[in-house]
């Protein structure tokens, strides 16, 4: 038996996906969607052959639409130069967009932290605001009903129903407030705004 032919028997052998993996925000019983081989554009091609219009909510990767050829091309030159390095090293592509962020962010003279995703920048955010402020423990207010993340900590901050009894937001030292409650803006210095920038205040919290 050829290689090829190893692989294409062993594909058939695989378990469905609906058995091997423990998808979120949903009952695993009921998880039934489609698997999707293919992109172009704005549409998705799934395994039985369907062309479908992508009308996912959330994937701000895909903003450009999918298999976009200057994406494919970048994807491809820089992993033809280098895979991985670790964050603790040096890196060209990273510091390129650390200094294009701070360019068009008008934030001159400041620093990019890069994290793995919405619930990593939601705790650090916490804890470069508390630094900042100079109180480690200081009260972090939230809206009820939001999403933050699905850490522990930030189930705490979001105040959702269906987390609320796995992460007491007490122990994060955070409220939740109604969604129809109207919270004062604090008095905060704001820097001096650049031409045809609004004023940002020094800190949110």
């Amino acid at each position: 038996m050829t290689l090829e032919a190893q692989h294409s028997a062993s594909a058939r052998r695989l378990l469905p996906e609906r058995e091997t993996v423990l998808h979120r925000w949903c009952v695993q019983s009921d998880w039934n969607a489609p698997t999707i081989v293919g992109g172009e554009g704005a549409r998705l091609y799934t395994a039985d052959g369907r062309s479908i219009l992508d009308m996912s909510s959330l994937a701000e990767c895909s903003n450009l639409g999918h298999q976009h050829p200057r994406v494919i091309a970048a994807i491809r030159a820089q992993a033809e130069k280098l895979c991985f390095v670790t964050s603790a090293w040096g890196a060209a592509p990273r510091a390129e967009l650390a200094a294009r962020l701070l360019e068009r962010s008008g934030f001159t003279g400041g620093r990019v932290f890069f994290t793995l995703g919405g619930t990593d920048a939601n705790e650090h955010a916490v804890k470069f605001a508390r630094q900042a402020a100079g109180k480690p423990r200081g009260w972090i207010i939230t809206r009820d009903r939001s999403y933050h993340g699905a850490s522990y900590a930030a189930m705490a901050l979001s105040g959702d129903a269906r987390t609320a009894a796995q992460s007491d937001p007490k122990p994060f030292v955070c409220c939740t407030c109604p969604r129809r409650t109207r919270i004062a803006a604090p008095s905060v210095p704001t820097r001096r705004p650049r031409a045809g920038k609004p004023r940002l205040p020094v800190s949110a919290l």
